[in-house]
Formats: C-alpha cells, sequence, structure tokens
C-alpha cells in the first residue's frame, strides 16, 4: 500500500461492499478488497489495488495480507453475523485506527459498537437519516452523525403500538425518544402528527440518546406481558 494515500480494507464484497470498494478505487484510494469467494475477488482483482480470497470465519485468514497497514476497515458483511463480529474483533485486535461496521438492524449496530467498531452503517435507513436532515440544522445533524452518545434508529413498530399514536403511547414522555419520522409502504411521513396511528409493516424513525434506546427493548417487553 502506497501510505502517501489513504488506504482502506473493504472486508465483505457482495453489492454494498463491492460498490463501495470500486468507488473508493475510482477517487484514487488504496483500496485492499476481501472476500471468501474466488469468483468475486477476481471480478474485483483488475479494479482495486488488492484483492484477496478469505473467509475471515477460519483462524489467521487476514493474517499477511496487508490488513494491519491500513488507514480504515469497513466491515460490508452484515447479512453474516458471525462474520461480522469476528472481523470487527480482529481488526480493532489489529489497530486499524478507523472500523466502520455495516449492520443489518439497529440491535445488530449496537452489538458492532460494543465490539470495537467506531461507526455502524445502516444502508437501509439511509433515506430515513437524509429525510431527518431536513428537520434539522446542518450543524445539529453533523453532530449527531459523529455523536458517540445521540443517535438516529430505525425499528420496526412493536406489535403493543400498532393502532396506536404517539399521544397514547405517550412515547417521548414514557420514553425520551421522538418519533421523527414513519417508513409505510415505501413512503416516508416526516415528523408526524400525534394522533397518527401505527400499521403493521411501518417503520419508525427515533432520535434519542444510546441510553434511552437500550431501555426501548425493555419497555416494550414489560408492555406485551
Amino acid at each position: 500500500m502506497d501510505k502517501k494515500k489513504k488506504s482502506y480494507a473493504v472486508i465483505g464484497c457482495g453489492r454494498f461492499g463491492s460498490s463501495l470498494a470500486l468507488e473508493l478505487s475510482k477517487q484514487g484510494m488504496e483500496v485492499l478488497a476481501v472476500d471468501a469467494s474466488a469468483e468475486v475477488v477476481n471480478e474485483l482483482a483488475e479494479d482495486v489495488t488488492v484483492a484477496v480470497q478469505a473467509d475471515v470465519t477460519q483462524d489467521g485468514a487476514l493474517d499477511g495480507i496487508g490488513l494491519k497497514d491500513v488507514d480504515v476497515a469497513i466491515i460490508a458483511m452484515s447479512g453474516d453475523f458471525e462474520s461480522s463480529i469476528m472481523a470487527t474483533t480482529i481488526c480493532r485486535e489489529k489497530n486499524i485506527p478507523t472500523v466502520i461496521a455495516k449492520a443489518k438492524d439497529s440491535r445488530h449496530g449496537r452489538i458492532l459498537h460494543r465490539m470495537g467498531a467506531m461507526k455502524v452503517i445502516l444502508p437501509e435507513r439511509e433515506e430515513g437519516i437524509r429525510l431527518a436532515h431536513l428537520l434539522t440544522e446542518n450543524s445539529i445533524y453533523e453532530h449527531l452523525r459523529m455523536s458517540e452518545e445521540y443517535s438516529i434508529e430505525e425499528f420496526p413498530v412493536p406489535e403493543t403500538w400498532i393502532d396506536s399514536n404517539l399521544n397514547e403511547l405517550n412515547i417521548r414522555q414514557m420514553l425520551n425518544i421522538s418519533i421523527i419520522a414513519i417508513k409505510r409502504d415505501g413512503k416516508m411521513l416526516i415528523n408526524p402528527r400525534p394522533d397518527e396511528p401505527f400499521f403493521r409493516g411501518d417503520m419508525l424513525y427515533g432520535l434519542a440518546s444510546n441510553k434511552e434506546f437500550q431501555g426501548l427493548n425493555q419497555w416494550i417487553t414489560q408492555r406485551q406481558k
């Protein structure tokens, strides 16, 4: 790797990882692409700096491939829970300055944070985050994006919330979580009214401290009893 350029490792080169690796390469960055599939590695080989076939679940698979020399590692294999956790742990053990991990949902993301990921990406909620950006000043959005204390989380509407609304559930007062958007049938409802009912299949976007989100599951469980 040319240390004059910022170097990246993309571990897991499915659709998301491959697109990321190729775009970084197009921008002139040094890219180490890692995937368990020989076919995927062969497809990327000519377009990135180094492409390596490796299964992160195999002991020592990420040793000796130059991983410890990169500036940023992106764990892009959210569909395989065990592999993403293991890859995140290995990257932290190799003292890579920045470790970013892709998660399949908010709970997975919180586990990745605990395992050492500095930032967690939920690509499926990007639309909601972009729209939530419209509700805030840019500086506030940037603060939230980088904050370790506060976040915007996406989660499916709990069963006990269906057919109720924000007023009836008293979510803001009980949980200190602000519901800033609802995704329903592919459309975003921004800043929902207090009397807007929740329906089965809704995806909710909440703004709160990470501590409050940790209490959300416990609160839902108690209401189900």
